[in-house]
């Protein structure tokens, strides 16, 4: 098996590793949906942000979407106990 398959990051009721979601499907599939969900935030909250960041709307976006899809990098790491 693949490490990155083998990394598994949802997998609910089901049983390893037949019904697991790998970790790097889990990461990407959060990352579009970030993606898709930033069309929806207001312009003015975006340039509020981008204004206090000192970024451009741009650069904010890309930040944004990359903290979102990156939220359980840390399942990754074999030293982190596997919690339920």
């Amino acid at each position: 098996m693949v490490f990155l398959e083998a990394v598994w990051g949802k997998l609910g009721k089901g049983t390893f590793p037949t019904d697991c979601h790998p970790l790097i499907a889990h990461l990407i599939d959060v990352g579009v949906v970030a993606s898709e969900l930033w069309k929806a935030v207001k312009e003015s909250l975006k340039k509020k942000l981008a204004d206090g960041c000192l970024l451009s709307i741009g650069e904010v976006e890309s930040w944004v979407i990359f903290l979102i899809a990156a939220h359980d990098h840390r399942q990754g790491d074999t030293r982190i106990p596997v919690s339920g």
